[in-house]
């Protein structure tokens, strides 16, 4: 099932998010234009001691180890809410800078509640604002009722990239 949502930010434009779910497996796609420049949203992005700025699901992350000057090795504690159920979820992923706009992740299964997992952000001067196409694929560790289940996980994937997008264009204000 693929479900697509245009959205307005603030300063920006979310021209897109689309969020499947296959075999247990979630991915999701995000194209924005937003308002600051490429390396603004990168040092936001790469900031790892304070993401909860950017999005408050993440209640804590660090850097667990620096592996070179653009690959940390980042834990991050992210709560999600449906209704009034709260669960922690903890994610250990490597995080890598490619300039000249490029931030990837790779999810640590032996450390994280997520049996797979990666991320890309590409950031691209579009003249008068950032164009950022993300996409992310998790597949989780944990029961996710058939049912009902991943229409609740692409819901809190949707919610969840657009407050983080949300939050990077408010905090590069």
């Amino acid at each position: 099932m693929v479900c697509c949502l245009p959205v307005l930010a603030h300063a920006g434009q979310i021209e897109r998010v689309d969020v499947t779910s296959r075999d247990g497996l979630y991915r999701v796609t995000v194209v924005a234009r937003i308002a600051a420049t490429p390396r603004r949203f990168i040092d936001l992005l790469t900031d790892y001691g304070n993401l909860h700025a950017i999005n408050p699901s993440v209640r804590q992350s660090r850097v667990l180890e620096s592996l070179s000057e653009r690959q940390h090795r980042v834990e991050t504690l992210i709560e999600l809410c449906v209704l009034f159920f709260c669960s922690e979820f903890r994610q250990v992923q490597d995080m890598r800078y490619s300039p000249p706009g490029l931030l990837s992740a790779q999810v640590l299964p032996e450390h994280s509640d997520f049996r797979s997992g990666w991320a890309r952000w590409q950031f691209s001067d579009g003249g008068d604002a950032t164009q950022l196409h993300f996409e992310s694929e998790l597949a989780p560790k944990f029961f996710i009722p058939p049912i009902v289940g991943p229409l609740i996980i692409r819901h809190m994937m949707k919610r969840e990239a657009l407050a983080t997008i949300d939050g990077l264009e408010r905090l590069a204000r």
